[in-house]
């Protein structure tokens, strides 16, 4: 079975743009959520499955659901020493370590209190490693130190009193890693240590113009060991240079990436590396956010945008961390934390424009794909043309002052014909984009069709049929022009009404959905026409959103007083409410999935139920999503699950 996603897209603008695609959902936390500040400064996963989270105010315990806080405390003695927290770590043995502006702390749960360790000064712990035997160290601002195991004390480290051993790893300790070999590598303000804690040997990479051999800066903020052995190094000061060391072939390759002055990154900062449990290696910046590197391209993807709403909350992230579930977990300085998990990625979203707000403009209405994949998206704004693989958008919309592009720029409804061209039905008439010649018809009264309200558009083996305020449309293209029905003997008593839905089945019937009188089947072939009413209990309401058919070959009919599974050879209908599981009685569209499940755009939430409508699960698409309700659903090819909501698109693959 196929992966889902979903992408959003969100339409503005009327001229060829580039966007960026955040290929990830991300979810926040913030003060708002009970977090007790918004620098966040370390991150840590307890044995208990509770998120530990390190800020320059307080501790906190987040269950998934709610926060716990935890402060520094006058003349509490089992308090933290310290609000200021900068490390956090779980050893072996499930104890929880908490390192502070002013000494180390650890949890005792069972007491739900701290035991701090005695230092001879107060030190600042920036990181917390523990060794194979069970020995925790600590990379702080004075260096290297260590637990002392026969006391509840800390120490600095030193080699039988060696005072030149011991100023080797004077100054700052940012970060501590193992490598598999059992040597650790020490991310320091003087370069790389290499040290081994069981067997004290010692050597370093530092910046050496003379050296090939040699990293770009001594100040070294993180590292990282990647799945072929590589390490890379963070280095900043006075450039944001990342550095893969090759022990292999004893060579450093040096990447500029992170100082690109085309997008204002001059003064960037490289923070954090991360080696994810795939080998994935990911990095943060301050002026980035966060990247991923491609060792195929042996490049970096830019992966956000913070003003997005399902992007992370800021660019510039100080801590990175992945728990034991594959969520990645980072902290900002100043706004809170985003989490997000690379491998169940079910939201992406597409901001080509965010210059206006006016939801009229950014409601999503239609869309559709052509021949060559491009996606076709209708807004209020305008009809905007997609292409995926290079992520631009091509933008249609009128302009004051300016000739006309289409009829109207709200647009309603979206249809691709067998030649490729591209139906447009706007609130106030209807055109075409010729594909062939990259221009739009204008059609009016001439060819016979007014300057209506287009609900929906479908095709079937005789041709375009339109659903309008003004009636049902037949386009006849040997004479460019629409037959308005009146003139049809089974169709003409229902010419001129207002038809607000239209699909076309499996057999080739079209469905027609008529307000304030019912659903009409018309099979062409068959010459025959039924009309489905409330007063036969067929149907529930009149004011229709869309129909879909199943694999068993019923059919669905949404409408604003829930939803309907009409059996077209038992003439016997299946009512879907509120009252029976329905997220809500407003269905605004529907489709059938490959799967044979029936997807529900609700005004509560997405709603997905089996055929025979069982089973239910609701997707409410708001938690990092900021999104309203999904207003229309379509299926545009095997691969694509399309959920138009108020001011984005949706896309499920």
């Amino acid at each position: 079975m196929k992966n889902f996603f979903i992408i959003i897209f969100w339409l503005l603008a009327h001229v060829t743009a580039i966007t960026q695609v955040p290929s990830f959902n991300f979810r926040h936390l913030t003060t708002n959520d009970g977090l007790t500040d918004g620098v966040v400064r370390a991150i840590v996963q307890d044995k208990y499955g509770f998120m530990w989270i390190g800020t320059s105010y307080g501790l906190n315990r987040f269950d998934g659901i709610s926060m716990k806080t935890y402060f520094s405390k006058h003349r509490e003695p089992n308090s933290l020493p310290d609000n200021y927290v900068q490390s956090l770590y779980c050893d072996t043995k499930g104890d929880l370590w908490i390192g502070t502006l002013k000494g180390l702390s650890r949890y005792d749960y069972i007491q739900n209190r701290f035991i701090n360790y005695a230092a001879p000064k107060d030190v600042g712990i920036i990181d917390i490693l523990e060794d194979k035997k069970g020995n925790i160290w600590l990379g702080t601002d004075d260096g290297l130190w260590w637990v002392d195991p026969s006391k509840t004390a800390v120490q600095k480290f030193t080699r039988n009193n060696d005072t030149a051993f011991l100023n080797k790893f004077s100054g700052l300790i940012y970060h501590m890693i193992a490598s598999p070999g059992g040597d650790w590598y020490l991310s320091t303000n003087h370069g790389i240590k290499i040290f081994n804690p069981v067997s004290y040997t010692y050597s370093e990479i530092r910046h050496d113009t003379l050296n090939k051999f040699s990293i770009s800066s001594d100040m070294v903020y993180s590292i990282a060991l990647d799945s072929s052995g590589n390490l890379w190094a963070a280095c900043n000061v006075p450039k944001a240079i990342l550095n893969k060391i090759d022990f292999k072939n004893h060579s450093v390759k040096q990447y500029d990436y992170f100082m690109n002055p085309e997008k204002k990154w001059g003064s960037n900062v490289i923070r954090n590396l991360l080696t994810d449990r795939k080998g994935r290696l990911w990095i943060t910046s301050f002026s980035t956010g966060i990247s991923l590197y491609d060792a195929k391209e042996d490049n970096f993807h830019y992966k956000n945008d913070p003003l997005l709403p399902n992007s992370i909350l800021a660019n510039n992230n100080i801590v990175i961390y992945q728990d034991n579930n594959g969520i990645i977990w980072m902290g900002t300085a100043g706004y809170g934390l985003s989490y997000f998990n690379p491998d169940k990625n079910f939201f992406s979203i597409i901001y080509p424009s965010q210059n206006d707000e006016n939801s009229s403009v950014l409601w999503a209405r239609a869309v559709c794909e052509d021949k060559e994949g491009n996606i076709w998206l209708g807004s209020g704004g305008g009809l905007s043309k997609y292409d995926r693989n290079k992520q631009s958008f091509t933008f249609f919309s009128n302009t004051e002052g300016k000739k006309p592009v289409i009829h109207y720029n709200s647009i309603r409804s979206l249809l691709a014909d067998d030649n490729d061209d591209i139906w447009i039905g706007t609130a106030k008439g209807l055109n075409r984009y010729k594909s062939s010649t990259g221009t739009i018809d204008f059609f009016d009264e001439k060819q016979g069709i007014p300057l209506s309200f287009f609900w929906m558009m479908t095709k079937t083996k005789t041709g375009v049929w339109m659903g309008a305020s003004g009636g049902l449309f037949h386009y006849i293209k040997a004479e460019n022009r629409f037959d308005d029905l009146t003139k049809n003997l089974l169709l003409s008593k229902y010419a001129g009404h207002n038809i607000q839905a239209l699909f076309t089945d499996s057999r080739n019937r079209l469905w027609i959905g008529i307000l304030n009188m019912g659903l009409v089947m018309y099979d062409e072939a068959l010459k025959k026409v039924k009309l489905l009413t409330i007063k036969d209990s067929l149907i529930s309401d009149t004011r229709f959103s869309s129909f879909a058919e199943d694999k068993n070959g019923i059919i669905w009919i949404g409408s604003e007083e829930g939803l309907t599974a009409y059996d077209p050879e038992k003439n016997s209908s299946r009512f879907f409410t509120q009252e029976n599981g329905l997220s809500s009685n407003r269905t605004n569209n529907i489709m059938v999935d490959p799967l044979n499940r029936i997807w529900v755009g609700t005004s509560n939430g997405l709603c997905v139920l089996t055929a025979n409508g069982m089973a239910y699960l609701f997707i409410l698409l708001t938690k990092g999503l900021s999104c309203f309700a999904p207003k229309i659903i379509n299926q545009i090819s095997n691969r694509y699950l399309y959920i138009l909501l108020r001011s984005k698109y949706l896309t499920k693959n």
